[in-house]
């Protein structure tokens, strides 16, 4: 069996992270959550990705947050791709914006919080489940609604990810 079907298979089934969040992990995941500035984005970020992996018992990823709009391409004047984050296994750095693509504007905290927890998941995926691919199958969607749900357990604000419909899987 190749080694990509193997890793679909294994992130596919695993729908959790052996993950039970301490107080300073949810203390973090709130005060991110009111956070707007992209400095304080990348300190708290890097702060709660530090105390959930070290739970895990696994490196962290390094948590760059630019003050800047996202990547993004413009066709036919409609916006039709944005970047929200990016994960690169090979330096183990997460990058976001902190801008929205066209209007150049803060990036809700919501969004900016299931950003960082998406692309801390590839990370998991890599680290923690030992694949060599990081897909967005339905179980990699249910580990990151899992972690946030952990990590944000008074809040209704945090919606639980869905795939996309029909998506076929994305190679990282």
């Amino acid at each position: 069996m190749p080694r990509s079907s193997r890793d679909y298979k294994k992130s596919n089934s695993r729908t959790k992270l052996p993950f039970k969040p301490n107080r300073a992990c949810m203390e973090l995941a709130a005060v991110f959550l009111e956070s707007r500035e992209a400095a304080d984005r990348e300190r708290i970020g890097n702060d709660l990705m530090a105390a959930v992996c070290e739970r895990l018992k696994v490196a962290s990823p390094k948590l760059v947050v630019k003050d800047e709009p996202r990547p993004h391409r413009v066709k036919e004047g409609r916006l039709s791709y944005q970047r929200l984050g990016s994960y690169s296994p090979r330096t183990q750095t997460i990058r976001m914006h902190n801008r929205t693509a066209v209007r150049a504007q803060i990036v809700a905290p919501r969004t900016a919080f299931e950003t960082l927890i998406h692309e801390l998941v590839h990370h998991l995926d890599f680290e923690h489940l030992g694949l060599a691919r990081s897909l967005h199958t339905s179980g990699f969607y249910h580990r990151i609604g899992y972690l946030k749900g952990l990590l944000t357990p008074q809040s209704d604000a945090v919606a639980t990810p869905q795939p996309p419909r029909a998506a076929q899987p994305r190679l990282l």
